[in-house]
């Protein structure tokens, strides 16, 4: 079957065995062949194509839902719900999602999310299900990295304590980092339950009943032989109440076919663990195990065709960089992240200071509290779009106490191809409103240099973010303290026309393309959010020149501060600070917002 032939999953539920395995190999050599001139999230695809194969021969979707969590995942999903037409626009604007979107096609149940939250949902779908009594499945594609979240956890335990009918798909390519051993053990010693011993006739006469189930059969002789029953210890998912199948070779059509039919015939939560490799099919997923190229690659090689120069590397390994070096001098420093791919080299050098906590980012900030109160030097690195979930930590924990944590925000502004909720445009519009934090963004490397010096000498809440792009560095350069919420100014021209307030690389883009034109205006490097440069503000304002202020997001922190400070409106309410304990009457005069103490501003500013 030519894969751009298929238009519903429905198509390949009339194919043989044979056909089946020959499919899957197509697919693996389209993904491989696509993304190669696209990039995408290759590796973890390749190696679910067999089991969302066989999900498809076993189910019925869009009857059944179907989540994938988070999405990336979902490619071979896209190619056998008729969308492998579209795939050579991949990432590209107003092309095809790389996530699922019940808004474009009529087979995706979900659009992406984050780490973790699928359960949740699939949860939330099977408690309407039921009670609509309605019988579709639902089913839940997970790996090893997002069954590490809270909400992943939370969520298993709340399903498993109603009993409620979701089958967990369990994508286990043991990718996960060694220091989450132990919860990975406790998920991996999974065992086929009693279910699988009672499941019998019941099993041979669903199998029995098409054409390739008579294959299974016929192959392996029983159920029981088709599906590795293994016989350790209780997994957390049997002391959850979920029915264990597996683990089964993930790429095992047979098996994975007659455990999914098993899992449909169940009663109750069920978990078929899936034993899964990373890039399988691709011989350069052999030869590097963490091979999983994002952007377009050389099919021969493997290799990126795009490369940075020589003069140039990633934020994300400047920052690597700069820790190494504050790690020489500073032997309380240490390094906690919630991604699993980061701090490599860092890890290589200092293993004992390295965390890193995958899909965990609220566990990162309490975390890095404990340290950080014990005399420790933190520095938390964490992607801007996760930020959201971690907010309750930062504020309850990380700026209530006041500790001294740097927290390195990565992945600002518009990422591209990441899709649109992994854009990281959200971050300051939440963080602004916590008392106690500094929030700070430089225009470029030697900035980030000092303001990163700055950060571990505070003593206090310092936020640094930085971009997902390249950069060029200089290692070299001493570094030097910056006054907090201090500002720099760039004049172009003698008499300048305007003001233009930024921050970040859109300040030396802004200033080659304003003295390239001949522009005449002052630019401002708002580098500071918080607290920001009053004393240059008030300079400005006397000017008289109309204000331009030129930020990803419209909503964002510096034109609310801006806006605020060029107002003539006498704000009144709570500072930037936490409110202490008291009657509710005894903190409103403590804190001017009686009514007493409204009047009194107002009449003060009447006369």
């Amino acid at each position: 079957m030519r894969l751009y032939d298929l238009e519903s999953p429905e198509q390949i539920q009339y194919l043989s065995l044979d056909q089946l395995k020959e499919l899957c190999d197509d697919i693996r050599y389209f993904l491989i062949d696509s993304l190669s001139k696209t990039g995408g999230q290759l590796a973890s695809n390749l190696s679910i194509v067999d089991a969302t194969v066989a999900m498809h021969y076993v189910f019925h979707v869009p009857q059944d839902r179907v989540l994938f969590d988070v999405g990336y995942q979902c490619l071979t999903h896209k190619i056998l719900t008729g969308q492998s037409t579209r795939f050579a626009t991949l990432n590209r604007f107003e092309g095809l999602d790389p996530y699922c979107d019940p808004h474009t096609s009529r087979f995706d149940t979900w659009k992406a999310t984050h780490a973790g939250q699928s359960l949740s949902i699939a949860s939330g779908l099977a408690s309407a299900r039921d009670l609509s009594n309605e019988t579709y499945q639902v089913l839940c594609v997970i790996g090893d990295e997002a069954l590490h979240a809270g909400a992943s956890l939370e969520a298993l335990e709340r399903i498993g304590e109603r009993k409620q009918k979701v089958i967990l798909i369990y994508n286990d390519n043991q990718y996960s980092d060694a220091q989450n051993h132990h919860l990975q053990q406790a998920l991996s010693n999974l065992r086929s339950t009693k279910l699988f011993r009672q499941a019998g006739n019941g099993m041979k006469s669903s199998l029995a009943s098409n054409r390739l189930g008579k294959s299974v059969l016929h192959t392996f002789g029983s159920v029981k032989d088709s599906i590795k029953e293994s016989v350790s210890k209780q997994s957390l998912f049997d002391v959850l109440n979920f029915h264990t199948i597996g683990p089964i070779d993930g790429h095992n059509l047979e098996d994975l076919i007659a455990a999914f039919q098993h899992a449909k015939e169940c009663e109750g939560p069920v978990v078929v663990h899936l034993h899964t490799q990373k890039g399988y099919g691709s011989r350069f997923a052999d030869q590097q195990a963490d091979w999983n190229p994002l952007v377009p690659f050389n099919k021969e090689t493997g290799k990126p065709l795009f490369l940075l120069p020589k003069s140039q590397i990633t934020w994300s390994e400047y920052v690597e960089m700069l820790l190494i070096e504050q790690a020489k001098d500073d032997g309380k420093l240490v390094v906690i992240s919630s991604k699993q791919s980061s701090f490599k080299h860092f890890a290589h050098c200092y293993p004992k200071r390295t965390f890193i906590f995958p899909c965990s980012d609220q566990h990162c900030i309490s975390f890095a509290c404990g340290f950080a109160a014990e005399g420790y030097h933190p520095f938390v690195a964490m992607p801007s779009a996760y930020i959201l979930k971690s907010l309750d930590a930062i504020q309850a924990n990380l700026a209530y106490m006041n500790l001294p944590i740097v927290l390195g925000i990565s992945d600002i502004g518009l990422n591209g191809q990441a899709g649109s909720i992994f854009h990281g445009i959200d971050d300051l519009l939440h963080l602004e409103t916590i008392p106690n934090l500094v929030l700070a963004t430089a225009k470029d490397a030697k900035e980030f240099k000092d303001l990163f010096y700055t950060a571990f000498q505070s003593n206090q809440p310092f936020v640094l973010r930085y971009p997902n792009q390249s950069t060029s560095f200089d290692l070299e350069s001493e570094a030097n303290i910056i006054e907090l919420g201090s500002w720099s100014q760039f004049q172009i021209g003698m008499q300048p026309k305007s003001i233009v307030f930024c921050y970040g690389d859109t300040v030396d883009r802004l200033l080659a393309k304003a003295k390239e034109n001949n522009l005449e205006m002052i630019i401002v490097n708002a580098r500071f959010f918080k607290p920001i440069d009053t004393k240059i503000l008030r300079e400005l304002f006397a000017l008289h020149l109309p204000i331009h202020i030129c930020e990803t997001d419209r909503r964002g922190s510096l034109a609310r501060a801006i806006e605020a400070e060029l107002s003539h409106c006498s704000v009144l309410g709570i500072d930037d600070h936490f409110v202490g304990q008291g009657s509710v009457r005894t903190l409103r005069i403590c804190e001017h917002i009686s009514i007493e103490s409204f009047l009194e501003d107002i009449l003060s500013d009447a006369d």
